[in-house]
């Protein structure tokens, strides 16, 4: 049910605080937003308090807005699964301006691992003019809508898989992860450098580009998901340059010459300083990803 006030057929502007990951860098590479908010339980038929928290992530600075491509968190306990293009749920537009007011009364959607607004997953908030509000009367109006600015987290890494008479290809990779935390244990990769095979790794991959890559990182093991983390090699890759590694019980690359090894060793270290061009978005592919890069069968990948 949509409780969005109305205007000639627009919504109402609204404001919503936000901070840039760095004031001074230019906005030439897309931005990462921290988010958090909290509403009350609402008057609807099974009233329901929220909170969520996370990050957003947007293309470049164009007309006067940003656009929400990316979203990571937790709304009410549940994963928070990506981002619902523009007119997805309770018109929405995704749309996030440089100075207030910097979200308009169409609102911004996502997807979440649970009930969401609908019942359906589809979670829309937006400003209605006194407060912020979701797209259900279940949930209530209020002022809690609050913004930070993310420090990265630095993670060594590396990686070795043993050759096997059926999977002659050897592997090992070390280096440096860039990552955000967006919950507890959990990191979104957002840079990458090091070696793979005695090649240069240049650069991570944006969510979904190769082996259906999230980019996601946890403190403790497993340390990468199935679907995994993706970059590119100056040399010979899973598929072409493009590398793609995941956890499915152990771990293993994209190609059915690599095997398989239960270590993928992953530890915190001090914070680096990145370089400027850098600090707007570590990974420059992150803002075209629009929706949740969808699962799908490793087994029936990895038999092709």
């Amino acid at each position: 049910m949509r409780r969005k006030l109305l205007s000639n057929g627009f919504a109402v502007p609204a404001l919503v605080a936000v901070l840039a990951l760095a004031a001074t860098a230019p906005a030439q590479a897309g931005q990462i937003f921290a988010f958090s908010y909290s509403l009350p339980a609402g008057t609807g038929p099974t009233p329901t308090a929220v909170s969520a928290s996370g990050l957003f992530a947007t293309t470049d600075l164009s007309g006067g807005s940003y656009t929400v491509t990316g979203a990571w968190g937790i709304w009410n306990g549940v994963a928070i699964t990506g981002v619902t293009a523009p007119g997805g749920f309770g018109g929405n537009d995704n749309l996030l301006f440089p100075s207030a007011p910097l979200l308009d009364g169409n609102g911004l959607a996502f997807t979440v691992n649970g009930s969401g607004d609908d019942g359906l997953g589809n979670v829309n908030v937006f400003y209605d003019g006194t407060g912020y509000a979701e797209n259900t009367f279940n949930v209530g109006v209020g002022q809690n809508f609050s913004t930070a600015a993310p420090s990265p987290v630095f993670f060594n890494f590396s990686y070795s898989i043993p050759s096997t008479d059926l999977r002659p290809l050897a592997v090992s990779a070390s280096g440096l992860l860039t990552a955000f935390q967006f919950a507890a244990n959990s990191y979104l990769a957002t840079n990458i450098s090091g070696t793979r095979n005695g090649v240069n790794i240049l650069s991570l991959l944006s969510p979904g580009a190769f082996g259906g890559n999230d980019n996601i990182l946890f403190g403790t093991a497993p340390h990468l998901t199935a679907n995994g983390l993706s970059y590119v090699v100056n040399g010979a890759g899973n598929n072409g340059s493009d590398v793609n590694v995941f956890y499915v019980g152990s771990y293993t690359e994209n190609s059915v010459d690599v095997g398989f090894t239960p270590d993928f060793n992953l530890s915190q270290v001090q914070a680096q300083t990145p370089e400027p061009a850098s600090m707007t978005l570590l990974c420059t592919g992150i803002p075209v990803v629009l929706f949740l890069v969808r699962r799908r069968s490793r087994a029936l990948r990895r038999a092709a």
